[in-house]
């Protein structure tokens, strides 16, 4: 696609839920669930999913392996029509794979590959030459991708602001103790931000709304002005 709406830049790996488990599933040799399937998983391929099912076109810029994983991912993006040509498969990596175990009420634990590409992905992964094909660009999300720091943040920020993009930006909880003062120059490029609300409250250190809003502001988030 050379015109597009939005590029999303992020996650793109792949996720295999076991539910429901209990806590005694290392107790036993044999654990039967009804179903274990792999699905696509990641913010940005995610978000790069429900886009285009709303018709708009859509990139995504990722790392994955030349693996079967990596292959899983390239197919799904292809029925759902995402476009994929600045997506990049690395023959030197593991696609990232994330096995989720899942309880009867919800609690879930992650066993993440800490060498994946999840890990792997940064700066140069970013097609910056496409930035001018498209509107909106959505970083999904913040701390995911420990290489996209705060410095690797700000570049690829400023590099849109200046094709006049908006830019939209979801997170996590920090991985490696990052803070505030870490991404807040990059935050003063932001448009819309999307923290959950236990995720603004550790960031920022407040409990209110308003507190946590005003952590934000003060950092340049611009809720859409100018």
């Amino acid at each position: 696609m050379d015109n597009l709406d939005v590029i999303c830049i992020g996650a793109a790996i792949v996720d295999i839920p076991l539910q429901p488990v209990s806590k005694n599933i290392f107790d036993v040799d044999s654990y039967p669930l009804e179903r274990i399937a792999m699905t696509t998983g990641g913010d940005a391929i995610n978000e790069a999913t429900i886009i285009s099912r709303l018709g708009h076109r859509t990139a995504l810029m990722s790392r994955i392996g030349k693996d079967a994983a990596g292959q899983f991912i390239l197919d799904h993006c292809r029925k759902e029509n995402i476009d994929i040509q600045s997506l990049k498969q690395d023959v030197s990596i593991d696609t990232s794979i994330n096995v989720g175990l899942v309880t009867e009420d919800g609690e879930r634990t992650f066993v993440t590959n800490r060498n994946g590409s999840l890990w792997k992905l940064n700066i140069d992964d970013v097609d910056f030459a496409r930035f001018s094909q498209a509107k909106l660009l959505s970083l999904a999300s913040i701390f995911n991708s420990p290489l996209l720091d705060g410095k690797a943040l700000t570049e690829i920020f400023t590099q849109a602001k200046a094709r006049q993009m908006i830019i939209c930006a979801d997170m996590i909880k920090p991985r490696l103790n990052e803070t505030l003062d870490d991404i807040c120059e990059a935050l003063s490029y932001v448009d819309y931000l999307f923290p959950n609300f236990a995720e603004a409250k550790l960031l920022t250190g407040k409990e209110t709304l308003d507190e946590i809003a005003d952590c934000f502001l003060a950092c340049g988030v611009k809720n859409g002005g100018d």
